[in-house]
């Protein structure tokens, strides 16, 4: 059922995922990176000048936990022309908003949570890299810390309790092939130098 909510797997267009608790700023950093849109220190917003950028479907944004619901893919395609030979090629990338994990208003939550994983231990070679969005105000949650033993368990998926024993069978074991976790720390404005 989740894997009929993606788009078919394309080796020729990565895909970069956004993941992180409710409300930690999972859009906001989309959108900024998709629109080139920023919030100015007074809440507002404030636009570069360059460059230009494509109108399309924002993120949603909201002071209220749990707006994102679904896995939403957003394709990012640049042309660049090589000087040298005139040629032209065509990038593609995906950016992927994932719902936010360890907070939900109703009975969906569970939903989530098996779209959220199927994606990411199942989505395979063109999940380049997570990026794990960690609220700079709060630091690791309870929730950040189920995610990412969730994901430890899943590189060997392994349940051996003696470490030797367990030691072994990882070396034998080729990981899935998932992709590099990258911390992100956001709400930094919001933080004082001291603390960060």
């Amino acid at each position: 059922e989740g894997k009929n909510k993606f788009p078919p797997i394309s080796d020729e267009i990565p895909e970069v995922a956004l993941a992180g608790r409710s409300n930690v700023g999972k859009s906001t950093l989309l959108n900024a990176l998709l629109y080139n849109e920023r919030k100015s220190l007074d809440g507002g917003r404030q636009n570069r000048s360059t460059p230009k950028t494509p109108k399309g479907i924002k993120a949603a944004i909201s002071a209220r936990p749990g707006e994102t619901t679904e896995v939403t893919f957003y394709q990012l395609t640049s042309k660049i022309k090589n000087t040298k030979n005139s040629t032209v090629a065509h990038v593609k990338l995906h950016l992927v908003d994932l719902p936010g994990y360890g907070f939900a208003y109703d009975s969906k939550a569970s939903v989530w949570k098996e779209t959220l994983e199927y994606y990411l231990l199942h989505r395979g070679k063109p999940l380049k890299r997570v990026l794990l969005l960690i609220d700079a105000r709060h630091g690791f949650k309870k929730a950040d810390i189920d995610f990412l033993t969730t994901w430890e368990s899943n590189l060997y998926n392994n349940h051996e309790e003696d470490p030797k024993k367990l030691e072994e069978e990882q070396k034998r074991k080729k990981p899935p092939n998932l992709p590099r976790l990258q911390i992100v720390l956001t709400k930094c404005d919001l933080v004082s130098q001291k603390d960060l």
